[in-house]
């Protein structure tokens, strides 16, 4: 009699870890995605995490249900090489479980929040991409970065190197391997440590900053560079 009931409650048990973990991945499944009217750079800030993205539709996936604090952030450029985010949304969204919150932004309009099931949904950051025409995807190809450097190379001043890299940056992005060799063109660390922040949100892989703490000729102005992004 005690083995049979013993093997009962393995088997009760194994049941009840398997329905506890079926909700945990239920829950994790929703979803808040933001559809934009217009090309160009934005940041979805989550709860203090943010993500960047240049596409007209960014979907954050994995997400928990609950009251979350939302911003959208736009890059406005300024002048002469110089911009800033600039808040286009803010306020709080109630997250629903297997659900894909969409936040449909328009510059006119304002935000509208729709609630759209989760299942059957593909992955906008992956599968159906939208590229947005005359802004970065995939960064500079082999050939234009050598010309890029080359450029550079051949440029006397700081002051003329950054305003060019900049430039080139802005139109194409770039990637971290790619932002090393351009910083080793320059002379001082100064000028290293603007095009470095400058660069941040036109870059490809951001998650590899860390990386260019050898580009720097003094730790104060990598250290700064990690307080500025």
């Amino acid at each position: 009699m005690l083995p049979i009931i013993l093997k009962e409650s393995r088997v009760a048990i194994v049941i009840l870890f398997a329905v506890f973990s079926f909700s945990v991945r239920s829950l994790a499944q929703s979803q808040l995605s933001v559809q934009m009217s217009q090309p160009g750079f934005y940041t979805v800030e989550m709860n203090g995490q943010f993500h960047y993205f240049n596409q007209l539709y960014y979907t954050v996936p994995n997400v928990w249900p609950g009251v979350h604090q939302v911003r959208l952030h736009q890059w406005v450029q300024g002048f002469a090489n110089q911009g800033y985010w600039s808040v286009i949304y803010q306020g709080q969204v109630n997250v629903l479980p297997m659900q894909n919150v969409l936040l449909v932004h328009h510059p006119m309009n304002g935000t509208q929040i729709q609630y759209l099931p989760v299942v059957g949904l593909p992955h906008p950051n992956q599968q159906n991409p939208i590229p947005v025409s005359g802004t970065w995807t995939m960064g500079m190809d082999a050939a234009a970065f050598q010309h890029f450097v080359n450029e550079l190379g051949r440029m006397s001043f700081d002051s003329n190197r950054l305003q060019y890299a900049q430039f080139a940056i802005r139109k194409n992005g770039i990637y971290v391997h790619q932002l090393q060799t351009a910083l080793s063109k320059f002379s001082f660390d100064s000028n290293r440590l603007e095009l470095a922040q400058y660069a941040y949100p036109f870059t490809i892989d951001r998650q590899n900053y860390f990386m260019l703490q050898s580009s720097f000729s003094f730790q104060s102005n990598f250290r700064k560079l990690m307080e500025l992004i």
